[in-house]
């Protein structure tokens, strides 16, 4: 129940702050609450991607991506996931969230999270996303053209480029129904 109220609560303050643009980077504050943690008393590696959903809420509340995606009845799936850990969270730590889209092709969409404890990196996650609507995979040139956006994707970084979509097994709606 903590992750919905968690949910809710950064949707809200998503709802009341600026907009951003859909390149820059949104942040969001935390701790690592007991249900957080595993018996290491650290943040479970699990709790990360799972705050990393709520962190992908905020942000798309903040570029004006989930009106959009409610009217159309989108629905964000993450299609890959990497995560490098590298400081643990423990117990009551506060940490902050930082996540940007760094690029997309044709359906995929690739975002960076970022834990930082203190100004030092705790963890970088890597998504590569798609978006579903009623009849499959949503082209990501329709949904950042929903946003305004007239510019091209910036060039994918080694790291995501490397990462290539088409050599993975491909979603698409009646797989995920």
């Amino acid at each position: 129940m903590n992750l919905y109220l968690r949910l809710l609560f950064h949707v809200l303050r998503a709802v009341s702050a600026p907009k951003i643009g859909l390149l820059e980077t949104s942040v969001i504050p935390s701790r690592v609450w007991p249900t957080d943690v595993d018996f290491n008393i650290h943040m479970n590696n699990g709790r990360y991607l799972t705050v990393a959903d709520v962190a992908r809420m905020h942000h798309m509340t903040r570029v004006g991506m989930m009106g959009t995606a409610l009217k159309e009845k989108w629905r964000p799936i993450v299609a890959g996931a990497s995560v490098r850990y590298s400081a643990s969270l423990t117990l009551f730590r506060r940490y902050d969230v930082s996540l940007r889209i760094v690029g997309w092709t044709d359906f995929d969409v690739f975002l960076e999270h970022e834990f930082h404890v203190n100004g030092r990196s705790a963890a970088v996650l890597m998504i590569r996303g798609v978006m579903l609507g009623p009849q499959g995979k949503v082209p990501t040139q329709r949904m950042v053209s929903a946003l305004g956006y007239k510019g091209a994707s910036p060039q994918l970084p080694d790291r995501f480029a490397s990462w290539n979509p088409a050599k993975t097994e491909r979603l698409n709606a009646d797989s995920l129904s």
